[in-house]
């Protein structure tokens, strides 16, 4: 009698947190805008397993773009310049409502509003996106001019190529203070594992992504409503017609790291707070409940990732 009354408590609480989970979720862990059909048609026809390096540099910076340049010399890969967008030089983009939507932001992130270089950031990324796909590569690596890599950098690339079913999106350069609580889904032979990751982590220093992944960003990229690192990582809200959800995925150990400073865009201005005291306070609240939200779906949606590649991994080994 004991042992039953102890499972039906435990199967009470278990359905408990699962249909509250499912409603956090469901009410509050899609915040993005509605998808706008992106019709980007690329100007050369597509070279299967191709992989492009865009750069985000802006003009001004020219010793990062010549340091960055060897690191990349090392590579065998076709490397192509992104002039960024210097937010600094744009004042107005801050309350252009086609370009920022102000309010969520401050919803979503406790009342501050965007840094012109973090407006500057996000439209960077935007941009390297469609030159992206108007190119003739199947995969980009998208790379800000801060960071440098290690040796194996070359050889996971081509590791992630051979296995490109498996991933959407791939990040290489993560916040070093935040592990992300990565879980294995693919170990290489010479030791890096690919990883979906269970808390945020955030930065985009570099990634590398494929065409699908790339148009699912652009469509719900505007207005922003969040900085590009935190954006990005929302893979549960990218979905396609067919409902194919992206997956996002990071290399562990880390392959990229930030060596360069602080990003010369990302310092064209510093997020800022402008409301009253009483004001504040309602967004500190709406801040937590997105946390929260977020918290949850990226562990619930990235243990559902976790399972399909493995699941399908393993289909695989018994075929």
């Amino acid at each position: 009698m004991f042992k039953k009354k102890i499972l039906k408590i435990g199967g009470g609480v278990l359905f408990a947190f699962l249909g509250g989970s499912y409603l956090i979720v469901h009410f509050g862990g899609f915040v993005l805008p509605s998808s706008k059909k992106t019709t980007i048609i690329p100007l050369h026809p597509i070279k299967s397993s191709s992989v492009g390096v865009y750069v985000i540099n802006l003009d001004a910076s020219k010793a990062r773009w010549n340091q960055i340049q060897k690191h990349l010399s090392r590579f065998s890969f076709s490397v192509h310049r992104v002039s960024g967008i210097n937010g600094k030089i744009y004042p107005k983009l801050r309350y252009d409502g086609r370009i920022v939507s102000l309010e969520k932001y401050r919803q979503y992130l406790k009342g501050k509003e965007p840094g012109l270089g973090e407006i500057g950031c996000y439209l960077s990324h935007r941009k390297a996106l469609i030159r992206f796909l108007r190119s003739k590569f199947e995969f980009a690596i998208i790379v800000e001019d801060d960071v440098s890599f290690k040796p194996v950098f070359s050889k996971i690339i081509d590791a992630l190529v051979v296995c490109k079913k498996k991933w959407d999106l791939c990040s290489f350069e993560l916040h070093p203070l935040q592990s992300g609580w990565p879980i294995s889904v693919q170990s290489f032979s010479f030791g890096p594992h690919l990883c979906v990751y269970l808390k945020e982590s955030w930065r985009a220093g570099a990634y590398l992504i494929n065409r699908w992944a790339a148009r699912r960003l652009l469509e719900k990229s505007l207005p922003m409503c969040l900085p590009w690192d935190m954006y990005y990582m929302r893979f549960w809200e990218f979905k396609d017609p067919l409902g194919k959800t992206m997956k996002f995925m990071g290399i562990e150990p880390r392959c990229v790291f930030q060596t360069f400073g602080d990003s010369d865009i990302e310092q064209a201005g510093p997020r800022q707070i402008t409301h009253p005291h009483k004001q504040l306070n309602k967004y500190r609240w709406t801040g937590r409940y997105f946390s929260l939200c977020s918290h949850l779906s990226r562990f619930l949606y990235g243990l559902s990732t976790w399972w399909k590649v493995f699941w399908t991994r393993n289909e695989i080994k018994k075929r």
